[in-house]
């Protein structure tokens, strides 16, 4: 499975899920970062277990960051959260970063994360997903522009 245009991909943390205070999506390839959409699915505030999926919730995500952003003035970090109007796009490189806050301590037990769907599905390529400085997991590896 590779990434594709416009697509949802889903990284299911580990275990009982990963606890912090925030999300990180950064690049593991010399590529550009592109997001249009992001969902943060977790237990209750504080959990350390992980939820069914018929109860699991979705958290809102604040204060949005970019650390290089592709061009000044435009694919604003909060674009990510528009889900799939705009795109949040880092300037290219390994290791550039986007991220957003929780507004307190999750146990998260899944991520999903929409490319842009006007192009690039390679983007997303191996991205690592970390919550609260810890890994969660990786996007996939193959990538396929559709």
């Amino acid at each position: 499975m590779g990434t594709r245009n416009g697509q949802w991909y889903t990284v299911t943390c580990a275990g009982n899920g990963v606890t912090g205070d925030r999300i990180e999506l950064r690049t593991t390839q010399s590529t550009y970062l592109s997001i249009s959409g992001i969902e943060v699915w977790t237990g209750a505030p504080g959990s350390s277990t992980i939820v069914s999926s018929g109860t699991s919730q979705q958290i809102k995500l604040s204060n949005p960051s970019m650390n290089k952003v592709y061009s000044t003035g435009a694919y604003h970090a909060s674009w990510a959260l528009s889900g799939g109007k705009q795109t949040a796009i880092t300037q290219r490189g390994v290791g550039n970063w986007w991220k957003a806050s929780f507004g307190g301590q999750y146990t998260v037990d899944k991520v999903r994360i929409k490319n842009r769907v006007d192009c690039c599905g390679e983007r997303l390529t191996s991205t690592r997903v970390t919550v609260g400085g810890k890994l969660c997991g990786f996007l996939p590896v193959t990538t396929k522009t559709a």
